[in-house]
């Protein structure tokens, strides 16, 4: 068997081998996707939940009520909390999230980055990043969203930032995900068509203070809900990325090995020849 067969073999295994690993890393990211789609609708309908309630609210109490949460503070500066994902082969996700926030940042922001992919983009920077949120296993993870959601609800009323951002990526569907800019802080008067209810809810001690208790809860909530959120884009785009590998790995095998059986045709054919030669050549001498 000639080099150039030999070659070819090796070429079909080692196009095998990434079909098989490309494979399972679909499988293993549409289990993942499967469990956070369920921890986000779980999220979202709690955070949907205490927006009624914020709603209800802000509705019982006067038009210039202001909280320590909505007012609005004469800064220049921003945080901006930036999701990105820990693991790679992922497809444009986060590259759509740095095409998004590259001319977003400015030089006298905060920026949070969490995942080692943004940290690893923003090596290099004009802006200045709060080293305190590194890579995550898990994003929905209660003590990370505990400890992001505590420190930008207390860090806001100091009045250091005139806004607090999260910068995520928006879950449409399992092939529509795009990069989203949240607003955090002020938080914006929260009115919605009330429902009709048969018992009216008693807000105690007051409509004011059950506000300013319930804003942390709600900012919790977001947090978690957003974390998840990315977490559902990431694993929806990497299993995309992975299927699509494993078409162009299977695909590419069959080229090799129509490519390979026609070589190997060729070279018998050739040994036919020099064979049926050869033997012309001895009967001929005789």
């Amino acid at each position: 068997m000639s080099q150039t067969l030999v070659q070819t073999k090796n070429r079909i295994k080692s196009v095998d081998s990434i079909s098989k690993i490309t494979k399972a890393m679909k499988l293993v990211s549409t289990v993942k996707f499967r469990q956070q789609m369920k921890k986000l609708e779980g999220a979202r309908n709690f955070a949907d939940t205490l927006e009624d309630i914020l709603s209800y609210a802000f509705l019982r109490v006067d038009e210039n009520f202001k909280s320590i949460y909505s007012q609005e503070f004469d800064s220049t500066k921003k945080l901006y909390i930036l999701i990105t994902s820990s693991l790679g082969l992922c497809g444009a996700y986060n590259y759509n999230l740095f095409k998004l926030t590259d001319d977003l940042f400015n030089e006298n922001d905060d920026v949070i980055i969490i995942g080692s992919k943004g940290q690893s983009h923003y090596k290099k920077h004009r802006f200045n990043i709060i080293d305190v949120f590194g890579e995550y296993n898990d994003p929905s993870s209660p003590e990370l969203i505990e400890k992001l959601a505590n420190y930008i609800s207390n860090i806001y009323p100091s009045g250091k930032y005139k806004e607090i951002d999260i910068v995520y990526t928006y879950y449409k569907n399992s092939i529509s995900f795009n990069p989203k800019i949240q607003k955090v802080f002020p938080i914006s008067r929260i009115e919605k068509e009330e429902k009709i209810r048969e018992i009216e809810p008693i807000l105690e001690p007051s409509p004011q203070e059950v506000i300013d208790m319930l804003v942390p809860f709600y900012i919790s909530s977001i947090v978690g809900a957003r974390l998840v959120e990315a977490s559902v884009c990431e694993q929806a785009s990497r299993r995309t990325a992975m299927e699509n590998a494993t078409d162009n790995a299977e695909n590419l095998s069959k080229e090799l090995e129509l490519e390979y059986n026609k070589a190997r045709q060729a070279s018998i054919t050739n040994d036919i020849i020099e064979v049926v030669s050869a033997s012309n050549n001895v009967t001929g001498g005789q």
